[in-house]
């Protein structure tokens, strides 16, 4: 039997949980994408709610947006049973990973691909910086160090893990086969850091 090939060259995934506005600000970002390299993408929205609390927005954007949209409804609240959904729907050789509170610069699918191609990396991995709505990091957490990700490393440069948000990964490598995110980290959520750590 001949095999299908892919439907697109770039799967985006955003699973979220109740969170309307920042997912409504995530999924506009990833729609505005300059898109120079010409890329034919798709976007893969798995609702982690068990109220499908995310639906009537991704339906929303599915009748208004220029790029193919695709609502997945993964009722049980565990971060990596929504991830491996969003992997189990995605019609593409390569997946980027976004979180539902992060917005996507317009060059972003740009210049994670280039990196991908540039590097014939299975894995590429992004900077993250925050931007709190009250202009300051959380009292617990005041050096943001959370909610920061960035490498004083030249791109395409080794990294020895790394983590969803903000990264791209190759589907026809070992790192996506089987099941690749334990859902038993459910309240760690460390699922990510774990399974980059163990990646051939």
């Amino acid at each position: 039997m001949m095999a299908v090939p892919p439907m697109y060259d770039i799967s985006i995934i955003i699973p979220t949980y109740q969170r309307p506005d920042l997912l409504d600000k995530a999924i506009r970002s990833c729609v505005n994408q300059n898109n120079f390299l010409g890329l034919n993408y798709e976007l893969v929205v798995v609702d982690n709610s068990p109220d499908n609390s995310a639906q009537v927005l991704v339906e929303r954007w599915i009748n208004d947006a220029p790029i193919p949209i695709l609502y997945v409804s993964e009722p049980r609240p565990n971060i990596a049973l929504a991830r491996n959904a969003g992997l189990a729907h995605s019609q593409a050789p390569m997946v980027a990973f976004i979180d539902d509170d992060q917005e996507a610069a317009p060059d972003w699918l740009d210049q994670i691909v280039a990196a991908q191609r540039q590097f014939d990396a299975d894995a590429v991995f992004g900077v993250v910086l925050p931007n709190f709505e009250t202009k300051s990091p959380p009292p617990w957490n005041r050096v943001a160090k959370l909610f920061v990700r960035r490498y004083s490393l030249p791109t395409g440069a080794p990294l020895p893990h790394g983590s969803t948000g903000n990264s791209l990964v190759r589907m026809d490598t070992a790192l996506l086969r089987g099941i690749p995110f334990d859902p038993d980290f459910e309240q760690m959520c460390s699922e990510d850091l774990v399974f980059f750590l163990h990646a051939p």
